[in-house]
């Protein structure tokens, strides 16, 4: 039996979305996505298993916008119901919505719970430089009336060239309409990560930011947080946290510190595919390993052929992480010749000297 507590979980409820970012993986690899949504009915199933383990619901969509999903409010409702009351935190880019719909769902948060707009520009124009598609004044619309219930609510802009000397405005545009946070994010999806997004004529990536705009934003994962209003953040997940400081000493003789084992995380996607993290189930990127340099193409991806054992509409959550496939996961963490490329690149442990990878990877070229 796999020790696996279910205490964070993270769910993509719908793939549908009204934007058409140019960096989303539902973009760049326009009709390759199954574009749909779960049900309340799956929810419920499946939430009925872990319910008494669930602290955090983690609801963002990494190819699409979990509020599209046409029974959202009603799945929000039930999960509020669950025994632990856990925290909900909902990421969305606001637009299209009414007036109504944004009054239900802030009747329905409680102080225990937040949501992320993610809103880049200061007006309609600027937001849809990159949130093509998106509708400034529904999303305002729908940040003035979130404000005024007992959920926590930040707004997060990534870095941009076309808002890096605009940022100031934006802070004090979401400052006026009374958020919590505001979150400023330098993203990795630029020309100088990635050759693919320079464009050929200009020689570089238009939608990069100059370094002298975001050095002054630091922090882990390039992510910078400014508390603009008096409200503080319910005190947040302490069992999960204490798991995590007590299972990661287990780990500290591996090539990884698998974070999703730590503090028990798992991800339910649109097609109600049980993975450990969200990170393993885009199935059609290149990945390149950071240690190994190893390559991994789409049609290789271990879970996509490995799908029947992860099916929740085949098997319950327990049979799902007991699964051939999770231990063959759970293997892969001792050493870097076994370790997963999307574990090697994002949970790296303390005890790897990062600067001797780098430093044999190159030289070995």
């Amino acid at each position: 039996m796999i020790d696996y507590p279910q205490h964070f979980i993270h769910i993509e409820l719908s793939t549908k979305c009204a934007l058409k970012c140019p960096r989303c993986p539902r973009t760049e690899m326009d009709g390759m996505y199954k574009i749909g949504e779960l049900s309340l009915d799956f929810i419920k199933n499946t939430f009925d298993q872990i319910s008494n383990e669930v602290q955090q619901i983690h609801i963002c969509g990494g190819q699409g916008d979990p509020i599209y999903n046409s029974n959202f409010i009603d799945i929000i409702r039930y999960l509020k119901c669950l025994p632990n009351s856990p925290h909900v935190k909902i990421i969305t880019n606001g637009s299209y919505k009414s007036e109504d719909w944004w009054t239900d769902l802030g009747n329905t948060l409680t102080q225990k719970d937040c949501i992320v707009f993610s809103v880049d520009g200061w007006d309609n124009e600027s937001n849809n430089m990159y949130r093509i598609g998106s509708d400034f004044d529904s999303i305002l619309k729908g940040i003035n009336i979130m404000v005024q219930s007992d959920a926590i609510v930040r707004w997060a802009t990534i870095f941009f060239k076309f808002n890096q000397d605009k940022i100031e405005k934006i802070i004090d545009l979401a400052s006026c309409f009374g958020v919590d946070y505001f979150d400023i994010t330098k993203s990795t999806l630029f020309g100088s990560k990635f050759f693919g997004y320079k464009d050929p004529t200009l020689g570089y990536d238009p939608l990069e930011p100059d370094e002298e705009y975001t050095s002054e934003y630091g922090g882990r994962f390039g992510r910078h947080t400014l508390h603009l209003s008096g409200r503080k953040i319910y005190p947040a997940y302490p069992q999960i946290e204490k798991r995590f400081e007590d299972k990661k000493k287990q780990y500290e003789d591996k090539f990884v510190t698998p974070i999703c084992k730590c503090a028990g995380v798992l991800y339910i996607d649109v097609e109600g595919m049980l993975y450990p993290c969200s990170w393993v189930s885009h199935p059609f990127n290149l990945k390149k390993g950071l240690f190994s340099g190893r390559r991994l193409l789409g049609c290789d991806n271990f879970w996509l052929n490995h799908k029947d054992e992860i099916n929740l509409h085949k098997n319950t959550v327990d049979q799902a992480v007991n699964s051939r496939a999770w231990k063959i996961l759970e293997s892969s963490w001792e050493s870097p010749n076994k370790c997963f490329i999307e574990c090697e690149n994002k949970c790296l442990s303390d005890n790897v000297d990062f600067q001797k990878i780098m430093k044999k990877r190159w030289n070995t070229k």
